[in-house]
């Protein structure tokens, strides 16, 4: 008995010893299973209540499969983060395939969208193409997959399982892909666009009012209005286009065009002298004193 318990002690330091080798390989390679909690309020039409989102990071390594599908398995839905630019990669599409398997719900998030604005110097028009490209790509492997899972119901015979499986398909036009920046941090999707260019042609005073928002009684009928006309299937691109990235792209000039003049004035004053010292004294306003967040 005595041996045995030494035995175990030691399995157990063993064990320990192990998994805090691989915490801390992992965290030196910036990969490992972390999750937080975020508390918001929720109102819809009555009183406050408390909603609380738990959200769990998990690696897409291919080494860390196992981390990913117990994630998947206590989730209620997933959040696929896409490169606008570089597109959807091989890993993210097995992961996609995955959570459909575990019957977890995707919604998508284009990343590092100032990067088609300020590096590659995109057009509206461009960018809403690359947002269409990669949206496809990944409502194919979402509909690949969920076909697949219904030609294995009519297999088994279970025809009445079939409609089990809703289309689990994104679109802009629904709110389920939304598009944004992690290094400026911001992120935007149709449905809360228009809600806030409702706003904005609401809180107009009388006189600068469209004839037809004058007519409407409520926010909520100035909204369905707007979803109707401008963001209709006809002409939902072209008021993408000039609604949401046309203003954005400016703002981001705006903002490089600011961080680059105060950028030049820092290097101008510290190759001058900066007011003495030598130059030392115009160092602290080099490139790493400037934060471009917007």
């Amino acid at each position: 008995r005595e041996y045995a318990h030494e035995h175990e002690h030691k399995h157990g330091e063993h064990e320990h010893e192990h998994e805090h080798e691989r915490a801390s390989s992992e965290s030196s390679l910036g990969l490992g299973l972390s999750s937080g909690s975020e508390s918001e309020s929720f109102s819809s039409d009555g009183p406050q209540v408390q909603l609380r989102v738990n959200c769990i990071d998990s690696p897409g390594h291919v080494d860390f499969n196992s981390e990913v599908t117990a994630a998947l398995r206590i989730t209620d839905g997933c959040l696929v983060i896409v490169d606008a630019l570089d597109g959807p990669c091989v890993m993210t599409y097995t992961v996609l395939r995955q959570a459909i398997r575990e019957r977890v719900r995707p919604v998508l998030l284009l990343n590092k969208v100032d990067r088609l604005l300020l590096e590659q110097q995109l057009t509206p028009p461009e960018i809403m193409a690359r947002f269409k490209t990669s949206i496809a790509e990944i409502n194919g492997c979402i509909a690949d997959e969920q076909d697949a899972m219904r030609a294995e119901i009519e297999e088994q015979e279970h025809l009445e399982c079939q409609g089990q499986i809703p289309d689990w398909r994104v679109s802009l036009e629904s709110g389920t892909v939304a598009f944004g920046s992690g290094y400026f941090g911001w992120v935007n999707d149709i449905p809360t666009a228009i809600e806030r260019l409702a706003a904005r042609a609401v809180a107009l005073p009388p006189s600068n009012q469209p004839a037809w928002i004058q007519e409407l009684q409520s926010h909520e009928q100035v909204v369905d209005r707007m979803r109707q006309t401008w963001f209709g299937p006809k002409t939902f691109d072209k008021s993408v286009c000039q609604h949401i990235l046309r203003p954005l792209k400016r703002l981001h000039e705006l903002c490089q065009a600011q961080y680059d003049s105060v950028n030049d004035g820092a290097q101008i004053h510290a190759a001058s002298g900066g007011g003495g010292g030598g130059g030392g004294g115009g160092s602290s306003l080099g490139l790493t004193a400037l934060n471009p967040a917007l």
